[in-house]
């Protein structure tokens, strides 16, 4: 995670002017405006995480809209060569008169680009939206920023360039560990993997609950679910 303290400016966190001047950046086209084009990005990546999908994104925008407060979901397809070469999942939000500029309420997800994307290129697209980002921030009295992206699969290239921009322009850096199960595995190599102490849990687990796979829709089961959860 990155923190980014950028210099307040006095101005007015009406949601409204923020369009006009994110448009003027000429940094891409709004998400809203080109849907198509926002998919026609995400298959171009390596890898899609779901907080790039625009179910992701419109899912989160309505949970937050339910919570109060005006958002404006401003996601960008970015450009380059006139051509879309990446997305950047990006919200403004003014909720108890405090303006925020995230990713649907979350830290800001750094943008993502096409893998035939040159070096030189990638480094001037981080650049603009880093820009970007500090000139909203100190335009609408956005007292920080901060940002997180994981780096797990990023081995090969290091650190991404949206790390290494953000440090060198006086960022904050924060480590937070987390784990993962890939289930792409079979059971048992997952198994091999669990640490001692906890093979018992597992096994005590198994015997109190029937576990299966679905494969196919059973709304009588989800409705079972969403019962659950709401009792």
């Amino acid at each position: 995670m990155h923190e980014l303290l950028p210099q307040a400016a006095a101005r007015d966190g009406g949601a409204e002017p923020i369009h006009a001047d994110i448009a003027a950046a000429g940094v891409g086209a709004f998400r809203g405006q080109d849907p198509a084009g926002w998919e026609q990005a995400l298959r171009a990546l390596d890898y899609i995480p779901v907080n790039y999908s625009s179910a992701w994104i419109d899912y989160q925008l309505a949970y937050q809209r339910g919570h109060g407060g005006k958002w404006l979901d401003l996601s960008l397809i970015l450009h380059h060569d006139h051509r879309p070469c990446g997305v950047w999942p990006i919200t403004y939000s003014v909720k108890d008169n405090r303006p925020s500029f995230t990713s649907q309420g979350l830290p800001l997800s750094p943008p993502l680009f096409v893998k035939d994307l040159p070096d030189r290129s990638r480094k001037r697209q981080v650049q603009n939206c880093l820009r970007l980002w500090q000139g909203v921030c100190a335009s609408y009295a956005i007292a920080e920023g901060r940002s997180a992206e994981s780096f797990a699969g990023q081995a090969a290239r290091g650190m991404s360039e949206w790390h290494d921009q953000s440090l060198r322009q006086g960022a904050q850096a924060m480590l937070r560990h987390e784990l993962f199960v890939d289930l792409s595995l079979d059971i048992e190599t997952i198994k091999a993997n669990f640490r001692k102490s906890y093979k018992s849990l597992i096994t005590s687990g198994t015997r109190s609950w029937a576990v299966g796979e679905m494969t196919a829709g059973h709304p009588a089961l989800w409705e079972e679910f969403r019962e659950l959860h709401l009792q």
